[in-house]
């Protein structure tokens, strides 16, 4: 039996440097280009002097999403598709191969391993095909030591999200749902249909935000809206 040599993907990095690189006056002055598929590529920005690296990809189903790191701490991730910070771990995982295959093992290092991105360049994309395993005592001390930060980063990015100020959308939705909640009661002075008119209208906007608008729902938004249109529907229920 002829066993068939094992095919592995090779990404081709284009290096962009800029043309006066003394009198540059940006955060980035390195900048590395990788084009995956048609509409498809990742964009990493170099401060070596600043330790600072910027990851942007762009992916064909239009999504597009950007985490700069400093010396290995992810400092910021946004979605820039919708304008807002959130946890971006699960997008870029998606991507560790082609990040791993940067042909630069300093830029790599600047990455600092998140995202399950080697930190050394290996000129094949063989190593990046590994499952997280703990070989010594040390690999398990150091998954368990790093985790708080993790557990942090990742809170500080929903925290983010309530930082955010709110679209025409947004303002527009939560005065709908407050007026049909308003309606309601004018209409039969019931606290609960009142509340839970509110409670579903809200609701229904979040949906929309998902599915027809292509933006995740303001997280202000909903709680505006249904804390308040829980506690009407409280009120009416006791009243009753």
């Amino acid at each position: 039996m002829v066993m068939k040599k094992q095919k592995y993907q090779k990404f081709h990095w284009k290096y962009i440097r800029p043309i006066d690189e003394k009198n540059y006056s940006g955060d980035f002055p390195e900048t590395f280009r990788l084009e995956i598929k048609k509409n498809s590529q990742i964009i990493a920005e170099v401060n070596r002097f600043r330790g600072l690296i910027r990851l942007t990809a762009g992916l064909p189903d239009g999504s597009r999403f950007q985490s700069v790191i400093s010396n290995g701490t992810i400092i910021r991730e946004k979605d820039l598709r919708t304008g807002r910070f959130r946890d971006l771990e699960n997008d870029f995982l998606f991507l560790k191969n082609e990040l791993s295959s940067l042909p630069d093992t300093e830029v790599l290092r600047l990455i600092g391993g998140n995202y399950e991105v080697l930190t050394e360049f290996t000129g094949t994309i063989q190593k990046v095909y590994k499952k997280r395993s703990f070989e010594t005592v040390g690999d398990l001390f150091n998954y368990f030591y790093h985790l708080p930060i993790r557990v942090f980063r990742k809170s500080s990015a929903y925290i983010r999200s309530f930082i955010t100020l709110p679209g025409f959308w947004d303002i527009f939705d939560t005065a709908f749902c407050v007026a049909i909640g308003y309606g309601i009661y004018q209409i039969n002075f019931n606290f609960l249909h009142a509340g839970l008119a509110a409670c579903i209208g809200v609701l229904i906007t979040g949906f929309t935000d998902m599915t027809i608008r292509n933006k995740s729902p303001y997280v202000l938004k909903l709680l505006f809206v249904m804390v308040p249109g829980i506690y009407v529907m409280y009120t009416g229920y006791m009243l009753h």
